[in-house]
């Protein structure tokens, strides 16, 4: 393989690092502003995501352009392939971000529970841990950590459903609207599913480094609750 395509895929493994770690500081921001009805820095979450996509959709491109003109394979191919599908993760997972984001602008003004505030915050938290080890996984080209991600992602799936019983209590209670009850149960699956395009972006990395397929998160779930 010629040097001009090494030099592009590490310029776009640079540019999938600089996205994983943007996003990684958006999720908890995203999450302090929806905590603390920031609709200012939600806002500029939002705007930024037009930036964001460009970004990623110049990197995803210059990975068609490789594949058509230089015809790589194996290693090289993986490499090549297992990038165009971390770009998509992460991009989706911005996507979600900014879902959280408008939810914050949309509950302006509504009391927020305790038990829920908190159960989201520490979602987030974990989600950004999961997130900053898989991206820091695909800069090392480490396997080891790119496995260890879905088992910390069942801490995050157990968080998030103690967060529906909560909103669940709290809607019984009388301390959280029914409408506030719909918005934080759909924060708590954006939160849920940034997890698992972390465990998907860890996937990647294993495939790229080993051929294997990576760890299989729904079929490990299952095992589990055997």
């Amino acid at each position: 393989m010629n040097q001009p395509f090494h030099s592009k895929i590490e310029e776009v493994e640079a540019g999938i690092v600089l996205l994983g770690n943007e996003l990684v500081a958006n999720l908890p921001k995203a999450a302090l502003a929806l905590l603390a009805s920031d609709t200012i820095t939600a806002e500029e979450i939002i705007k930024a995501d037009e930036k964001f996509n460009k970004i990623a959709e110049d990197l995803e491109q210059l990975c068609y352009l490789h594949l058509a003109l230089q015809k790589p394979n194996g290693p090289e191919l993986r490499r090549t392939i297992s990038s165009l599908r971390i770009i998509a993760d992460i991009e989706r997972s911005h996507d979600l971000i900014v879902n959280i984001a408008k939810a914050t602008i949309r509950m302006v003004g509504f009391k927020i529970d305790a038990a829920v505030s908190q159960l989201i915050g520490e979602m987030a938290r974990q989600a950004a841990f999961e997130f900053k080890h898989a991206v820091e996984a695909y800069q090392k080209k480490d396997d080891t950590l790119a496995h260890s991600i879905v088992t910390t992602d069942s801490v995050l799936d157990a968080t998030h459903r103690d967060l529906l019983q909560a909103i669940f209590a709290a809607n019984k209670s009388g301390n959280c609207e029914i409408e506030i009850a719909l918005q934080y149960a759909l924060v708590g699956r954006f939160l849920e599913r940034i997890g698992d395009h972390a465990v998907n972006l860890s996937r990647s990395v294993v495939h790229s480094i080993t051929g294997e397929p990576g760890p299989d998160i729904e079929t490990m779930t299952r095992m589990e609750n055997l």
